[in-house]
């Protein structure tokens, strides 16, 4: 059933937050000194608030379930023997095979995973609105890890707008006119 319930995508996160094999992603570093269970704890409330602001209704379990375990790949990318490219495109499926060893995931879930990474995963669609709002919520997030100092972990999706307007003027300056 698709709702919009705040009660049961929290009831959602919090259930997943106190799973052990989710915890495992706070030993894995991610973009500018976050971790990857931070980066998905991102994810998750951003694609809500996007389905909030958009009112869509949305399965609230799945987009939480398949926002947590976009990233379930579980290895250092600062360890690995692969280029940041090949990271890219083929974290998807490891976060994937990894998911489901662990959880049953339903159609959803799974397609959420696969294609958070579309476009650069063209054969890897989103197919469902929880899966686009991953796919958008992960970009954002993305650079606005990428752009906050260190000790700025938590993405709180009601300062966006602030954060954009001084983003986008951090970025324009010194530009030409």
């Amino acid at each position: 059933m698709e709702t919009n319930s705040t009660a049961l995508f929290n009831e959602t996160m919090t259930r997943l937050l106190n799973d052990g094999n989710v915890l495992k992603m706070q030993q894995f570093g991610q973009h500018h000194g976050n971790n990857t269970l931070q980066h998905c704890i991102n994810v998750a409330r951003y694609s809500f608030y996007l389905a909030q602001t958009w009112n869509w209704k949305i399965d609230e379990v799945s987009l939480a379930t398949g926002a947590m375990l976009h990233d379930y790949y579980l290895y250092c990318t600062k360890d690995m023997t692969i280029s940041a490219f090949r990271h890219g495109v083929g974290h998807p499926k490891t976060a994937y095979t990894n998911a489901s060893k662990v959880w049953e995931l339903n159609t959803k879930e799974k397609n959420i995973i696969l294609s958070h990474m579309w476009p650069l995963t063209p054969f890897s669609f989103p197919h469902s609105k929880e899966a686009f709002l991953v796919t958008v919520a992960d970009k954002y997030c993305a650079v606005r890890e990428f752009s906050a100092s260190r000790d700025e972990k938590a993405i709180d999706p009601y300062e966006h707008t602030a954060w954009m307007a001084s983003f986008i003027k951090r970025t324009l300056k010194g530009m030409p006119a």
